[in-house]
Parts: C-alpha cells; structure tokens; sequence
C-alpha cells in the first residue's frame, strides 16, 4: 500500500479506490477498470509505471526451432545505462558483468489504443531479415501491458479476448511460426483493459470470468473535485477566492445536475488560463473568467441550429 500511494501521490484518489486497486496490481492479474470518460481510467493506469522502478534483463532477441524472434524493441523497452557503459577507458577494459545477449531495461509499460489489430498480437516474420518480430503481449512481460478505450479497437473485443482467453488463465502463449510449428513463452504481464463501455458490451461471461480484477471508476465526489481544482491552481499559481468555487459549482454542477469528471477542473481551469493570457488579464480565477471557460470547454445541448 506504501508503494501505491507513493505511485499514485500526484493524483487524487480515495483510500476506497486504493483498496480496490491495490490486490489486483499485487496479484499481478489482469484487470478491467470501467467507467465514465475523462474520470481519469487511462491516468489511473499508467501512474503504475512508477510503481516498481526495479529494472529486468531481457533477451536482446530468442531463438525456438532455428527460428529467431527480434525481443528488444527501443519503442517500448528503455535501456538503463549500467557501469560498464559509462564510456570510461577503465570501463571498457572490464567485462560486462551479466551475458551481452541480455539487455538491462525498465520494466516495459506498453500502451495499445485504436490502433490495435490482431497482427500485432502474432509472430510477425521480416521477409528481408529472415527473422520474426515479438508479439505486443510478448514485449510487455515482466511489466504492463494497457487496452486503452477497449472496446474501440480496429480488432473487435471478441478477437482480442478469444485469443487471449487461454494465455489470461494459464500464463502461457502459444505463437505460430511461418511452417505452422508453435512454440509457447511466458504470458507473464500485467494485463489491464480500460473502457468506457460495459463490462457485458466487451465480451461473455468467460471474459469476465477470466478477468480476474474488476474496478467501476466512479464520478467523483464534490470534495475530490476541489482538492484537484486546489492542486492545479497551485501548480501554476492561479489565486482564487474560495467563494468563487461555491458559485462556479452551484451555477454550473448542482443546479444543472451536470456530472462532474475527474478531467473537469484541469480542463476548465486550461481554458481559463488561455483566457487570462489572451487578453492580458490580472492572473487570477474570477466569475466571469470560470464562466466563459466552462462554455468553451463543453458542448451545449438543444442549442439553436
């Protein structure tokens, strides 16, 4: 739990999401966080980066059946420099302390949106080079791989989970070579799906099942939303009165029974900053400055066409 809140200090979160968050990252399972957009799931997700900074080694590449398959990948796995590689002459006349076919990285957070198809889920064979690129899930082991806006893919959720659905609960893949051979590797990532669909829109009760972790994101309450407007004012230091707040939320929440979002307050105080340095205004939060930034920020409904 230490960790986690040390993880997650630059967010507003309730002990109640902690605690719900805090068995699945433990167990290393996959879990679905589900809910409302813009109540900051994707955010929530990749604050977990940050958990573990303790670095892994993985195979610059692996070989299976005379078969190469290229591991590494600088997109997604970031070397961390270790003494040897200080570029010293004393360096270079030591030798490495682990093998060379084994390069030392931060532990891969990887992040697949709408661009995901289910090719980037398979073996991939380069024609030129004669070897096989790694798989997505295979590249993410011993770190997280995230389905951001899952349910949106180019590869519909019934694609993705049908292949998945054995590797989630055995913590083994199976991949295909060219000839049709298989080989299994390690499944061993931290999967996490985030959408803003329903859980029963994404896949059948064997998907639900299967995900282990569960978490609703929920709208959040009137107190977090200040305590996130306060840090954000902070940050850039933007004054306000605490009355303006209590006019702004009962102009624009209460009495509308507009929902409120965990990307409400950055966004609106965003624009109102935009506002300010347009035109040269005194930097500070007014009515009139709250007021126009909230009708830039959102849309409004049965509006004259």
């Amino acid at each position: 739990m230490e960790m986690l809140r040390k993880a997650f200090k630059h967010m507003v979160v309730s002990d109640e999401i902690l605690s719900r968050v805090d068995p699945a990252v433990n167990a290393g399972k996959s879990f679905l966080i589900y809910g409302q957009p813009g109540n900051g799931k994707t955010y929530l997700a990749e604050a977990l980066f940050g958990l573990d900074p303790a670095p892994i080694y993985i195979p610059y590449a692996i070989e299976a059946q005379g078969m190469v398959v290229e591991l590494f990948d600088p997109l997604h796995h970031q070397p961390v420099e270790t003494q040897e590689e200080d570029g010293s002459l004393l360096a270079l006349a030591k030798q490495p302390t682990f093998d060379i076919r084994w390069i030392k990285v931060r532990r891969p957070f990887i992040v697949s949106g709408g661009e995901l198809e289910m090719g980037m889920l398979e073996l991939n064979y380069n024609e030129a080079a004669k070897f096989y690129t790694a798989p997505m899930q295979l590249k993410a082991n011993n770190g997280i791989y995230l389905i951001d806006d899952f349910g949106r893919q180019k590869a519909t959720p019934a694609e993705v989970l049908n292949r998945w659905i054995v590797p989630m609960e055995r913590r083994i893949d199976y991949l295909t070579f060219k000839n049709g051979t298989k080989v299994h590797v390690p499944f061993e990532s931290f999967l996490i799906f985030s959408s803003n669909l329903q859980p029963t829109q994404l896949g059948d009760e064997a998907f639900l099942r299967r995900t282990q972790h569960k978490m609703l994101l929920r709208s959040q309450e009137e107190g977090e939303f200040r305590e996130i407007l306060d840090r954000f004012c902070q940050q850039n230091k933007l004054p306000y009165e605490p009355e303006m707040f209590d006019r702004f939320m009962q102009k624009h929440y209460r009495t509308t029974g507009k929902r409120r979002r965990r990307c409400h307050p950055r966004d609106v105080l965003s624009h109102a900053m935009d506002l300010i340095r347009f035109e040269k205004r005194m930097w500070r939060l007014t009515d009139e400055v709250m007021d126009h930034a909230f009708e830039s920020c959102f849309t409004e409904v049965g509006h004259d066409a």
